[in-house]
């Protein structure tokens, strides 16, 4: 048999080797490709699982069954502040979502050793955040297992409930508060359900009416015993009926009717009926309150004060809205006035011809500053601030005033007895009473001239001989009389002359504010006033102030102080809202020595402070702010700077504002509009008294 040559038997294993190879190589491309895609695959979920893990709003940590924190998620490090490294590696009870609370620590170590040995741990605590609130959090420990069945990690979730307890808490509260509320109420209340049965009617209802739930079980037995009269029951019932429509339609308020109730024992009363709707729990409720006004209905005249008070608090708030409005921004166009005329004379010299007239300006400055603080104090009540004074003095002055601007015909004349004594008061109240007395008596001549008399003498009161409607207390009193010649006044406009907003005069000649203004200074003042008149006779005020304890200060205590000290180069942080008082106020203080940044809005303010805190000296802030109070500013500058002085300037220094302005680390209040010379004695003495030792 021919045998095949060697070199054929080669190449034949070499074509197997090749073709077993080829194949081999195809299988492995084949396997790399598919461990890619698993691979692939794998990365792809991890990377999901860790977009789950990161992204959840819960709080979600992995650890080992000796608490050891392996993994933490974005929002659990997010709610106290910290990175990775700084709690990775660390028993978890050492970590700042539990140092807060030992307590809180050994229930941890409790609980993670429970669910080490396989239990499912569930239970509330607290973590504090990162700013340092206290909030409730849900917590769970689940055990994961491992291949043979033993417990190899700990799975813990939190999750924020504050909001959540917070509202159970409320919601609590709020029903039994209501319940409370209902049972204690003295107006009387009834709870009828959605089949017109009668659940519950408070011990108020059954003092008022007579009836009891036995007694009245359902609307059907109600009806009948509270409007016996057939006729009246109809129409009732049809506005009850069309009332109840028309709130559900307009999802709106039941619309309160008046009715007549027969009682149980045979009596009728008035009352105003009105029902809401209950929600929540009680949302198949209808809650019916029965207010009886039988009493005011049978005293007509009680009623017609009780709607003339309620219409003069209505008044009263107007004012006090309006007033609150104008007074920032007219304070805030003296205080540019007041400014500039303060540099104005320090510029012309004291020697100088116009020093008469800016000094005159000065007074009218005065004058408008002290009316806004009145129509300020009239709306919103507040203590004159008061001093011994000589009555006769402030009245001297006031009349050089009120001469010039008296028409020519009006005859001013002034008597002073001499035996009046000092008293308790400021020449700013003197001036508001006799400018508004005057102008009245002025206004009350209708233009055909007359005569103003002002008699000033001194007065004890007796015990057993107190003016009438004065209400005074015994003893020495400066009497002032004002006298006028005009129209007078008949017994009902007299009756009233007092009251807010009450006027006689034509549209746009008088806001019947003037005498209220004037009432309500004596009685801050604990003086009085009393107004006698008779039409065609002229009219006479007679007004009491009483006498003051001390004496005076003597005119050197009294006197000016010295030159104010100038600055030594300080920085002054300087805010208001308004460009032109920050123009005027760095004029004033670079005039005085000082550096000063001027800024228009707090959060500018805030900025410059946090940027280099310690570049300022005295922080001069306006109270009445956009977006921000000074209030507010002056917290947030000494937070950032504790020892630097804050200085709060307003045009209505209130016992709140001043208690508010003390707790946020204000150093001083200082009205507006202010002269240079009030900021620079301020600032100076800020200055020299040093840091706060708060």
């Amino acid at each position: 048999m021919a045998q095949s040559p060697p070199d054929t038997c080669r190449d034949k294993d070499a074509l197997a080797t090749s073709a077993a190879l080829t194949r081999l190589n195809a299988e492995l491309e084949i396997q790399i490709r598919e461990r890619q895609q698993v691979e692939a695959a794998l990365r792809l979920s991890e990377a999901k699982a860790r977009a789950v893990f990161d992204q959840t709003f819960e709080f979600i940590a992995l650890l080992d069954t000796e608490g050891l924190v392996l993994e933490v998620n974005q929002a659990a490090m997010a709610f106290v502040g910290v990175a990775a490294y700084q709690v990775l590696g660390k028993r978890y009870w050492d970590t700042p979502w539990w140092t807060h609370s030992p307590i809180e620590q050994e229930r941890l170590q409790d609980a993670i050793r429970r669910a080490a040995a396989g239990e499912f741990v569930r239970f509330e605590t607290t973590h504090m955040n990162r700013g340092g609130d206290l909030r409730v959090i849900d917590v769970s420990l689940k055990p994961v297992l491992g291949e043979h069945g033993h417990v190899t990690w700990l799975v813990k979730e939190g999750r924020d409930i504050t909001e959540r307890r917070q509202a159970d808490q409320a919601w609590r509260a709020s029903e039994e508060r209501f319940r409370v509320m209902i049972d204690a109420s003295p107006v009387p209340c009834a709870l009828n359900d959605a089949d017109q049965r009668i659940t519950y009617l408070n011990p108020a209802f059954t003092r008022t009416f007579g009836y009891t739930v036995d007694d009245i079980p359902t609307l059907t037995d109600w009806w009948p015993k509270a409007y016996p009269d057939p006729a009246y029951r109809q129409s009732v019932a049809d506005a009850w009926l069309a009332g109840l429509d028309k709130a559900r339609q307009n999802d709106a308020p039941f619309e309160p009717v008046e009715v007549n109730i027969h009682c149980k024992d045979g009596l009728q009363r008035t009352v105003i009926v009105g029902a809401t709707a209950l929600t929540g729990s009680y949302s198949d409720l209808l809650l019916v309150t029965l207010f009886d006004i039988t009493r005011r209905k049978k005293g007509e005249a009680e009623r017609q004060a009780l709607e003339l008070r309620l219409s003069q608090a209505q008044k009263m708030e107007a004012i006090g809205t309006l007033a609150g409005g104008i007074a920032h921004d007219f304070n805030n166009i003296l205080a540019v006035i007041l400014g500039n005329l303060t540099l104005a004379q320090k510029d012309v010299g004291s020697d100088h011809p116009a020093m008469e007239s800016l000094e005159q300006i000065h007074r009218g400055v005065d004058r408008a500053t002290a009316l806004v603080q009145q129509i300020l104090a009239f709306s919103r009540p507040q203590s004159i601030e008061k001093r011994v004074m000589k009555l006769r003095s402030a009245i001297e002055e006031d009349i050089l005033l009120l001469r010039a601007t008296l028409p020519a015909g009006v005859e001013l004349v002034t008597t002073f007895m001499g035996t009046e004594p000092d008293v308790l008061c400021h020449p700013n109240a003197v001036h508001q009473v006799l400018v508004n007395l005057c102008t009245n008596a002025w206004h009350a001549m209708d233009g055909r001239g007359g005569r103003i008399d002002l008699v000033l003498d001194g007065l004890t009161i007796e015990e057993n001989a107190v003016p009438r409607n004065t209400g005074l207390a015994p003893g020495r009193y400066a009497r002032l009389f004002v006298t006028d010649t005009g129209k007078g006044m008949d017994a009902e406009t007299l009756h009233r002359v007092f009251e807010p907003f009450f006027t006689t005069k034509g549209v746009g000649q008088g806001t019947g504010l003037g005498l209220a203004v004037v009432h309500g200074i004596m009685a801050d003042l604990g003086g009085a006033i009393t107004a006698a008149s008779a039409q065609g006779r002229g009219t006479v005020f007679e007004l009491y102030f009483p006498a003051a304890t001390s004496a005076p200060p003597s005119p050197d205590a009294a006197a000016k102080p010295a030159s104010l000290p100038r600055g030594s180069g300080q920085h002054i942080l300087f805010i208001d809202d308004e460009l032109a008082l920050v123009n005027l106020g760095t004029r004033i203080l670079e005039r005085h020595g000082f550096r000063v940044t001027g800024l228009t809005g707090a959060a500018d303010a805030v900025a410059a402070v946090q940027a280099n805190p310690e570049a300022f000296d005295l922080v001069v802030t306006d109270y009445n702010m956009p977006r921000a109070s000074g209030v507010d500013l002056a917290r947030e500058i000494v937070r950032l700077r504790p020892d630097l002085p804050v200085m709060l300037a307003s045009g209505l220094i209130t016992d709140q504002l001043q208690t508010e302005a003390a707790a946020a680390g204000v150093r001083h209040l200082l009205g507006k509009p202010y002269s240079a010379t009030d900021l620079c004695a301020v600032i100076h003495r800020i200055l020299q008294a040093g840091p706060s030792t708060d």
